[in-house]
């Protein structure tokens, strides 16, 4: 079998073990992380085109790349010791349980596309207008199929973010304090950068 897709076994068994090897071998890896990466945007945009759009998807990616670059920066800058193909393997492995988050909101849009769809026709309305309209039908998302998967999601989503934090400990040699506080700071400046982005491209 493949060594890049036998790592994904040890991301989820062993995830230590796994970004340890795939930071010493990053170029190995390499491009097993591109694919993860995008793989994500693409079945979001698969499931659910209405609104994961080909642009949104294209945003989507260049906050990651933003994401992964800050990451790199900015653990340098806190004398973290990864090399960029290291760190960058190892953050597009981390990625992995974002597929199935793509897989849990398609299936939540297909069975409430309806309701999906009267939301966005309000977006063009006056806000006090909206809150009056929009909020009586966020009731008709939260049905009981709907609540279990949204649950489901974001246990999907604390898994992700702590295979983030090893990716980041065992490439950049941090503490797991550190490397706590290196996601946060990066999440910060990443989203500043993507927001100025997005404003310049509507502009």
């Amino acid at each position: 079998m493949d060594k890049r897709i036998t790592i994904l076994k040890e991301v989820v068994r062993h995830p230590v073990k796994a970004f340890r090897e795939i930071d010493k071998n990053g170029r190995e890896y390499l491009m097993g992380a591109i694919f993860i990466l995008l793989i994500s945007p693409f079945l979001s945009w698969i499931f659910s085109p209405e609104f994961f759009t080909i642009s949104r998807s294209i945003v989507g990616l260049v906050y990651m790349m933003v994401f992964i670059v800050s990451f790199y920066c900015i653990g340098r800058s806190l004398k973290g010791k990864a090399g960029f193909t290291g760190l960058f393997s190892a953050l597009g492995y981390s990625y992995f349980p974002s597929i199935f988050s793509s897989i849990i909101f398609g299936i939540v849009d297909r069975q409430s596309i309806e309701t999906l769809n009267k939301i966005t026709a309000l977006r063009d309305l006056p806000q006090e207008e909206i809150a009056t309209k929009v909020i009586p039908l966020f009731k008709d998302l939260f049905t009981p199929v709907n609540t279990f998967l949204g649950a489901i999601a974001l246990l999907i989503g604390i898994w992700e973010i702590i295979l983030i934090i090893l990716a980041c400990r065992e490439a950049h040699k941090f503490s797991t304090e550190r490397a706590v506080g290196t996601l946060i700071i990066t999440a910060f400046i990443a989203g500043i950068i993507v927001n100025l982005i997005n404003r310049l491209v509507i502009r």
